[in-house]
C-alpha cells in the first residue's frame, strides 16, 4: 500500500527469483517454467535458496516441490490460444482451434468415442480442481508458519507465488472447460443426427408401406375393371351395357371443374377411382399430361378423349370468348339490348379497319341513360375472371393501351350501376349447363335457381378509373337473399334464354359420347327507377314499394360476360352434384335445395350453323 500511495511498485528482492511477470500474464508460465532450471547465481538472488533466512528458504523450497500439471496439457489445447486482454482484448479462443480441426471438417466422431472423451476430460478437470484445492490448503499452512515480523511481506510473496501457480492453472482449466463444451455440444449434435437418421428410416418405412397400399389399391381397381369390361363385353362394352353396376372416374390433373367433379362422383356408391399415369409430357412446357392406366375409358375423367362423359361442349367459345360473344349478339339483334355496344381492337387497330366508335357513337351514349360516355372498358376477348381489364376515358385511349397480338373488346360502362351500403359497386353471377346424352345430338340447356352478388374490392366513383372500384370480383352474398330477387330473376332468365337461343346452332355436341358444360353469366344491374328517382335515391320513397311493385325496365339488365369452368366454393358442391345427377346420372345422390331448371331453347337446333364469307371475314378480323 505504501509503495502505491509513492506512485511507484516493484517486488522485494528476495521475490525476483521468482521472476512473476505482471505486466505480461502471457509469459509468467514459460518464465516459471525457465526459473526451475536456473542456478540461484543466475536468477540473481542470492538468498533465495542460501538458507541466509530461513523462513524464506523453507516458504521457496516448499513452493517450488508444488507439482505442476501445465506440461500433461494437450498440445492442441494450447495452439493459437491468447489468454492476454491487455495485448489483444478481442482474442477469444475458438473452439475448434482447441481440437485442431478445420472450420469446414467433417465430424466422423461416434457418439461412444464422445462419451469417453467428454469422460476423460470431465476427469480431468476434477483432478486438477482438487489438486488446486490441495494446493490452496498448502499455501495457508505455510503463511500460518510464518514469524510475525514477515507476515506482510510473506504475504506478498505468498499471492505472487499462488498468482504464479494460479495463471497457467487458470488457463489450463479454461482450456479443458472449452474442449469439455465442445465435446458435449458435438455429442448432442451426434445424437440428434443419429435420432433424425432413425427418424428418416421409419418415415421412408411408413412412406414405403402406404405406397405398397395405394399400388395395391390401384392394382385392386384394375382387376375390378378389367373384370366388369369382361362382364360387359357381351353387352356393348361400358358404354352400351344397362345392367352395370360399377363405375369408374379418373383424375388427370387437366385443371378446371374436373377434380371437383371427380371428388363429387367419389362420394357415390359403387363409383371407384381408377388410377392415371403419364400419357406425354407437353411440348410447350415439358409439363407431364396424363391418362388413366393403359389408355382406357373411363365413364369419366377429365382427359376428354378417354371420357365416356366429356366436361365440355365443342362450340361453348362463341359464349366464353368476347368478341365471338359479341358479334353473335350483333347478328341476333341482342346487343342494344341484352348486351353492351361493342367494338374490337386487333394488333393496335381497330377492327374492321377504321371503324371504332366516332363522335356520333359518343354523343349517342352522352344522351343515353343507359351507359356513361366517359368510363370506358378495354378487356382482352379471351381471358376471364377479371384479367386483362382496364378503365379509360375514352375510346382514343382504349386503343392506345391495346398491346400488338393481342384481340380487345371496347365496350361503354353501364350507367348507374347498383351498390352495396359500402358504395361498391354489384355485379350478378348467375350459373348455366348444357347436357347431352350419349348418341344424341340433342342439347339441353339448365339454369341454376340461385347465384350470387358478387362486389368490387372499392367503392364507386366515375371520376375515379380503377379497376379496383368498376371490376366486380367477390361474393357478397346469395342471389336468394336478395330482396328483389323475385323481380328481377325472370328478365335475367329471359336474357339469357335469348343469347342461348342465339348460340344453339353453333353447338356441337358429340354424338357417342355424353358431355356437359357448366358456365357463369355475369350481369350488371342499373338502379331501378322509383317514382321518378332511383331506387337508392329515392329519397322518401316507401323501401318495400321499391322491391315489390316497381316496374323493371329489361334495359337495366345487361349481361356482362359468360365463363366457361367457373370458379367454385365448397358450398357449390351441392350444386355441382345436382348437375352431375342430370349429366352422368347412375347412383346420383339426392341434392334438396339445389335445382336446374330447364330453360326453353330447342335441344335439336345444335350444328345448324354455316358460317357465310361475311362469318369467315369477321371471324378472320377479330
Amino acid at each position: 500500500a505504501g509503495h502505491a500511495r509513492a506512485g511507484r511498485f516493484s517486488l522485494p528482492a528476495w521475490c525476483h527469483g521468482m521472476t512473476v511477470n505482471a505486466t505480461r500474464p502471457r509469459d509468467a508460465a514459460s518464465d516459471r517454467g525457465e526459473d526451475r532450471s536456473r542456478s540461484d547465481t543466475e536468477n540473481g538472488d542470492p538468498m533465495r535458496m542460501s538458507g541466509k533466512d530461513k523462513h524464506l528458504g523453507e516458504v521457496s523450497a516448499r513452493f517450488d516441490a508444488l507439482p505442476s500439471s501445465l506440461d500433461r496439457v494437450p498440445l492442441e489445447m494450447l495452439r493459437d490460444l491468447s489468454l492476454n486482454p491487455v495485448d489483444d482484448p478481442d482474442d477469444i479462443p475458438s473452439v475448434i482451434a482447441l481440437c485442431d480441426e478445420e472450420d469446414d471438417a467433417e465430424d466422423l466422431a461416434t457418439v461412444a468415442d464422445l462419451e469417453r472423451d467428454v469422460e476423460v476430460v470431465s476427469r480431468w478437470i476434477a483432478d486438477e480442481e482438487a489438486k488446486a484445492e490441495e494446493r490452496r490448503r498448502r499455501l495457508e499452512a505455510i503463511r500460518d508458519d510464518i514469524s510475525s515480523e514477515t507476515h506482510t511481506e510473506m504475504r506478498t510473496a505468498g499471492n505472487g507465488a499462488r498468482d504464479a501457480v494460479s495463471l497457467p492453472l487458470a488457463r489450463e482449466m479454461a482450456l479443458a472447460k472449452l474442449r469439455r463444451r465442445k465435446l458435449v455440444a458435438e455429442l448432442e449434435a451426434t445424437r440428434a443426427r443419429e435420432a433424425f437418421k432413425i427418424a428418416s428410416l421409419e418415415r421412408d418405412a411408413l412412406e414405403s408401406a402406404r405406397r405398397t397400399r395405394e399400388v395395391q389399391t390401384e392394382v385392386d381397381r384394375l382387376q375390378l375393371y378389367i373384370g366388369v369390361c369382361e362382364a360387359s363385353r357381351n353387352s356393348g362394352g361400358l358404354a352400351g351395357d344397362p345392367d352395370r353396376r360399377l363405375f369408374f372416374y379418373a383424375d388427370c390433373h387437366v385443371g378446371g371443374l374436373g377434380k371437383w367433379y371427380a371428388w363429387c362422383l367419389s362420394e357415390r356408391p359403387n363409383w371407384h377411382r381408377y388410377p392415371a399415369a403419364t400419357w406425354f409430357l407437353n411440348p410447350k412446357d415439358n409439363q407431364p399430361l396424363f391418362c388413366p392406366v393403359g389408355k382406357v375409358l373411363v365413364d369419366y375423367t377429365d382427359q376428354p378423349a378417354f371420357s365416356l362423359a366429356v366436361g365440355g361442349c365443342p362450340g361453348s367459345d362463341w359464349l366464353e370468348d368476347k368478341s365471338r360473344l359479341a358479334r353473335l349478339l350483333n347478328q341476333a339483334k341482342l346487343q342494344t339490348t341484352t348486351h353492351v355496344p361493342t367494338w374490337f381492337v386487333k394488333d393496335g387497330e381497330w377492327v374492321p379497319s377504321g371503324c371504332g366508335p366516332t363522335e356520333a357513337d359518343v354523343q349517342n351514349l352522352k344522351v343515353s341513360k343507359h351507359f356513361w360516355h366517359d368510363v370506358w372498358f378495354v378487356k382482352e376477348a379471351k381471358t376471364n375472371f377479371g384479367v386483362g381489364v382496364a378503365v379509360k376515358r375514352s375510346p382514343k385511349e382504349c386503343l392506345a393501351s391495346a398491346e400488338f397480338g393481342k384481340t380487345y373488346v371496347v365496350q361503354p360502362s353501364v350507367s348507374d350501376p347498383r351498390t352495396d351500403e359500402r358504395g361498391h359497386k354489384l355485379g350478378w353471377r348467375m350459373y348455366i349447363a348444357c347436357v347431352s346424352p350419349p348418341n344424341s345430338r340433342a342439347l339441353r340447356w339448365y339454369m341454376f335457381c340461385g347465384g350470387y352478388l358478387v362486389a368490387a374490392d372499392g367503392p364507386l366513383e366515375r371520376g375515379v378509373l380503377e379497376p379496383l372500384g368498376h371490376v366486380t370480383k367477390d361474393r357478397v352474398c346469395s342471389f336468394d337473399a336478395w330482396p328483389e330477387s323475385s323481380v328481377y330473376e325472370p328478365v335475367m332468365r329471359e336474357k339469357i334464354t335469348a343469347v342461348l337461343r342465339a348460340a344453339q346452332p353453333r353447338m356441337k355436341p358429340p354424338v357417342q359420347k355424353a358431355c356437359f358444360e357448366l358456365f357463369g353469366v355475369d350481369l350488371i344491374v342499373r338502379e331501378a327507377e322509383v317514382n321518378g328517382g332511383f331506387g337508392s335515391d329515392a329519397g322518401e320513397v316507401d323501401e318495400e314499394a321499391s322491391v315489390d311493385e316497381a316496374e323493371v325496365d329489361p334495359n337495366d339488365v345487361r349481361i356482362v360476360e359468360f365463363n366457361r369452368s367457373p370458379r367454385v366454393k365448397i358450398e357449390d358442391k351441392p350444386m355441382l352434384h345436382a348437375l352431375l345427377n342430370i349429366a352422368v346420372p347412375k347412383y346420383g345422390i339426392p341434392q334438396h335445395g339445389a335445382v336446374w331448371d330447364l330453360l326453353d331453347v330447342d335441344p335439336e337446333l345444335c350444328d345448324t350453323w354455316h358460317p357465310d364469307a361475311r362469318d369467315e371475314r369477321e371471324e378472320m378480323e377479330t
